[in-house]
């Protein structure tokens, strides 16, 4: 199971910034405007529920944060060995430098990871460094790559 999560992880991460920004045609209004876009992405991937929320500067054209949520259903697993499961060593599993912060916690017989992203690590990692990316690309790389449904808001 530590191996199909890790799998799980490096896979999202390949497809986490792909893209470029909102572009307005005004270059006054461009300039005016600091709006925040937040995308939710929900995907099923091999059984497991994955959440990516990610905040959008269309001024800067700069992904600010991303918080990726996955969720397995333990529910096949006893009482007793629920009891027994270390969710917290769940985040021993992933590279400490492609998050900033992680936690896993058992909630009603599902185990629930959430981890706050390290966007210089994964910029310099998926994309040589360029921090720039355009948020519909972000969005079609998630619903084409990992068939999620996305919305923007």
């Amino acid at each position: 199971m530590k191996k199909g999560l890790l799998f799980l992880l490096l896979f999202v991460s390949m497809f986490l910034l792909v893209g470029c920004g909102d572009k307005d045609d005004d270059e006054e209004t461009k300039k005016e405007s600091s709006k925040i876009k937040t995308m939710t992405c929900v995907a099923d991937i091999s059984g497991v529920k994955s959440t990516i929320e990610m905040k959008y500067d269309t001024k800067n054209e700069v992904v600010k944060s991303a918080l990726a949520t996955y969720e397995m259903d333990l529910s096949s697993l006893s009482d007793e060995q629920l009891k027994n499961y270390d969710a917290s060593s769940r985040c021993n599993g992933f590279d400490n430098k492609t998050f900033n912060s992680c936690d896993a916690k058992i909630k009603n017989k599902t185990l629930v990871i959430q981890m706050d992203m390290n966007i210089e690590t994964m910029v310099k990692n998926e994309f040589g460094g360029d921090e720039h990316f355009s948020f519909e690309k972000i969005q079609q790389g998630y619903e084409q790559n990992l068939n999620a449904d996305c919305t923007v808001k």
